[in-house]
C-alpha cells in the first residue's frame, strides 16, 4: 500500500527501529533520510534499499552534534522539500521563505525542540500524558486565521 506518497521523513538510526521505520515508510511510498552513526548499518541500510527500490537515502549523522542535524535537515530538504515545494529554487531561499511563514520569521531551532523535549522529561511534566505538541511556532494556527 502507498499510503505515505508525497511525504517526506527524516529517521534517526540505521539498525533496529530507525531501519524498520525507515524501510515501512519507503515502502509506504514515503521519500526517507536515514541518519546513523553505525557505518555498516548504513551501508547495509543502504544497499538493501537499493536492492528492495526503496526511496531511502542513508547518511551519517550524530544527533548529539547540532552541526550534524542542521545538515541532515538540509540534506533532507535539497533532496526532497526543495523539489517538491519550489523545484526552481535554491535549497536556502526554499528555507528563507518557509522561515518567512511562520509568525516570528523563521524556522525553529534543534534547541527548541530539545527545551521541549527536557519539559515533558522532568517532573513538571507530570500532569502531562497522552499528548500531541506541535512545535511549529503558531505556523498552523496563522493558517487557519488567513
Amino acid at each position: 500500500m502507498r499510503d505515505l506518497e508525497n511525504k517526506v521523513a527524516i529517521v534517526t538510526g540505521t539498525t533496529g527501529s530507525g531501519r524498520a521505520v525507515s524501510k515501512r515508510l519507503a515502502r509506504g511510498g514515503a521519500q526517507v533520510l536515514a541518519c546513523g552513526i553505525d557505518t555498516a548499518a548504513n551501508a547495509a541500510l543502504q544497499d538493501e534499499s537499493v536492492a528492495e527500490g526503496l526511496a531511502i537515502e542513508v547518511r551519517r549523522c550524530d544527533v548529539a552534534v547540532p552541526a550534524e542535524i542542521e545538515s541532515a535537515f538540509q540534506a533532507a530538504t535539497g533532496l526532497f522539500a526543495a523539489r517538491t515545494f519550489s523545484p526552481q529554487l535554491p535549497v536556502d531561499q526554499v528555507f528563507q521563505r518557509f522561515g518567512q511563514a511562520h509568525p516570528l520569521g523563521r524556522i525553529g531551532t534543534p534547541e527548541e525542540v530539545a527545551n521541549l523535549a527536557a519539559f515533558l522529561a522532568s517532573s513538571n511534566a507530570s500532569f502531562c500524558t497522552g499528548a500531541d505538541y506541535l512545535i511549529d511556532e503558531g505556523l498552523l494556527a496563522g493558517l487557519a486565521v488567513r
